[in-house]
């Protein structure tokens, strides 16, 4: 029921698309194919004819290709906000939302986005599946595991879960975000595979929905997931740490392992209230002090 609760909250009113099991046929980077190159090509046709002109029927192979190639280097997220050489060419794996409304043709890439969500998401040929994954553009960049209270299990069995996945699949390597919730309490992790990468999510001391009939983590499915919030994370506040190595007689040591860090909802939230400020006092002072 809580499943089903936010898929429906995602595709009803943040316009995700629902997707079935045979639109996940990619078992080892589980990209939705159709979707990236939908994107690309409805948003850089003439980058897009160029690669064909030079690589024919090869082309999307190439640009899939050279996704898999940068991923040997970094992460997905790092990847999609920086945008994607194939061949020479640079191509835009998303549209962040346009900072003014003075370019048409950057507002109508933002609404060529493509968000989908796909509950049950068999991951493997065992059968084990995650509650639920979203993708932009077809490449994956959140997953959720959810447990309900009232069935016995809560936030703590959703971390376990996560600590218990196959760290050699992708699904749990690739996106960006793994948020682990109850009906009433969120963790989150960059890293799900040790239980104290998984911190407290939350708007405060005790979660309460704002909207009656709602689950007290109402503001998870009705503001974290949001396709503009999903946007912002990748377009400003993820962080990327590279990896702290010391090379000594022996060779390179590894002494940090690379790693993301996200913000904490009162920190997301406190940059949406400051920039709402900023923009209405301006409004009508126009002036800000």
């Amino acid at each position: 029921i809580f499943e089903e609760h936010i898929v429906s909250h995602l595709t009803e009113k943040h316009k995700y698309l629902l997707l079935t099991a045979a639109d996940c046929k990619d078992k080892e980077f589980h990209f939705i194919t159709s979707h990236l190159l939908q994107f690309i090509t409805v948003t850089q046709e003439t980058k897009y004819n160029k690669l064909k002109e030079n690589y024919g029927s090869d082309a999307d192979r190439e640009i899939f290709e050279a996704l898999k190639t940068e991923l040997q280097r970094k992460p997905l997220w790092v990847i999609i906000r920086n945008g994607l050489p194939v061949r020479g060419i640079p191509f835009d794996l998303y549209a962040p939302k346009p900072r003014s409304s003075n370019s048409q043709t950057s507002f109508d890439n933002y609404n060529k986005n493509i968000f989908s969500v796909k509950p049950q998401f068999y991951f493997n040929d065992s059968q084990e599946s995650i509650d639920i994954v979203l993708f932009l553009n077809g490449l994956p960049v959140i997953t959720l595991e959810l447990k309900h209270e009232d069935e016995g299990q809560n936030v703590f069995d959703a971390v376990e879960q996560y600590n218990l996945r196959p760290q050699e699949s992708k699904i749990f390597s690739l996106p960006f975000l793994h948020i682990a919730t109850d009906t009433s309490e969120v963790k989150i992790a960059t890293n799900p595979f040790a239980e104290q990468n998984f911190l407290q999510f939350n708007e405060g001391l005790q979660n309460k929905a704002e909207t009656e009939g709602e689950y007290p983590v109402e503001f998870l499915y009705k503001n974290v997931l949001s396709k503009d919030w999903v946007l912002e994370y990748l377009s400003f506040f993820l962080l990327y740490i590279p990896a702290n190595q010391k090379i000594t007689e022996e060779g390179i040591q590894l002494i940090e392992p690379e790693k993301t860090i996200f913000p904490r909802y009162h920190q997301l939230r406190s940059n949406h209230k400051l920039g709402k400020d900023i923009s209405e006092y301006f409004e009508a002072e126009k002036r800000y002090s």
